[in-house]
């Protein structure tokens, strides 16, 4: 009997059949996981910011960071409480657009920015769709006895 020293062209093919059929398998679940990533990081990024702006109102009696409605004034007035402003990874920017009318945010999405502040409610949300819903922060003034 002779002795074969390498593949045969029919088992090379099959094994790459094989795993072409195993990464078309798992590339979709590979994106759906990245995607959620993304998502996540988002979240997570809203909440910094959104317990900065907290910190900020609680530090000045119940006033809004961002007074003068610029996205200048609100990342100044963040500055003490947060290192480096985040970045929206879904959107690739840092960039805040400053709403002053007091309607909800979802109504004003789109745009290059990567996050929406509307200094009279407070609220801080994502640029994205699908932006998660989230309550104003409370800006009354303490009262005393």
């Amino acid at each position: 009997m002779t002795r074969r020293r390498a593949f045969s062209l029919v088992e090379i093919v099959v094994v790459v059949m094989i795993l072409g059929i195993l990464a078309a398998i798992a590339m979709p679940k590979v994106r759906k996981l990245t995607v959620r990533a993304d998502e996540n990081s988002v979240e997570y990024s809203a909440n910094v910011v959104r317990n900065a702006i907290e910190m900020y109102s609680t530090m000045h009696q119940g006033e809004l960071p961002g007074d003068a409605g610029t996205a200048e004034d609100f990342l100044a007035d963040l500055r003490p409480f947060l290192r480096t402003f985040p970045t929206n990874t879904v959107m690739k920017s840092s960039a805040v657009r400053v709403l002053t009318s007091g309607r909800p945010l979802k109504e004003s999405l789109g745009g290059s920015e990567g996050w929406l502040y509307d200094n009279h409610t407070g609220e801080f949300i994502p640029n994205t769709p699908g932006a998660p819903a989230v309550a104003p922060i409370e800006t009354g003034t303490p009262t005393g006895p």
